[in-house]
Formats: C-alpha cells, structure tokens, sequence
C-alpha cells in the first residue's frame, strides 16, 4: 500500500480549491434566468447623471447597468428609484462610454426578504 505525504497532495488541493472558487466567483456575477428562461438581474433603481441626462439605472453589488425599457416600464420604475427591482431583459451591451446597458423586457418591485 503506497502512503501520500500531504505535502505532494497540498498543491493539488490548492489548484483545484482555486478553479472551483473562481467558477463559483464568475457564476454568481452573471445575470440570472428564471424558470422560463428569462434573463434578469435584482439590484436597486437609482437614476444616474444629471438633469437632462438623467438615466434610470439598476445597482447591485456586482455592477451597475442602465436601463433601455419602454414608456410603461420607465414610469413604474421611475416612481420606484430606492426600491429593489427584479428587472428582465432580453439582451446586454455596452454603451460608448463602456457602460452596460439591459434591454428591458419588463420589472417587477420587490418586497419582503427577496428585497434585500
């Protein structure tokens, strides 16, 4: 029976604790889908930039996306800023200046313990 030292098995350990964390890491940052497939990311709304450039945006811990929606979805979030949102959207990209911006498909305002 052949006996391992821990020193010759502490890199491997180390090495596959550092792919399975940055997997982790990288999985938790992208936007998530619902059980209909449907992309979305929670944060809070926040209107971003000055009058008369003012843009509603979304905040959460991992970045800050502005929001391209339509008419209706623009007001309720509008009169929703400081609230916590569930935004759904259809695509990503970035604007000129580099920022992400989410294609709004349509929102729903959070309440209870999801809002946090």
């Amino acid at each position: 029976m052949q006996k391992y030292r821990l020193s010759s098995l502490l890199p491997t350990f180390l090495l596959q604790f550092f792919f399975i964390s940055f997997f982790i890491l990288v999985a938790g940052c992208a936007g998530s889908k619902d059980m209909g497939g449907t992309s979305f990311v929670i944060g809070q709304v926040q209107m971003v930039s000055n009058e008369p450039f003012a843009k509603l945006a979304l905040i959460n811990e991992a970045s800050l996306y502005l929001l391209d929606c339509n008419e209706d979805v623009y007001k309720m979030l509008y009169n929703s800023q400081g609230k916590s949102a569930k935004i759904y959207y259809s695509s990503m990209y970035k604007n000129d200046e580099g920022l992400k911006v989410l294609k709004t498909i349509n929102a729903e305002i959070l309440t209870g313990p999801e809002s946090n």
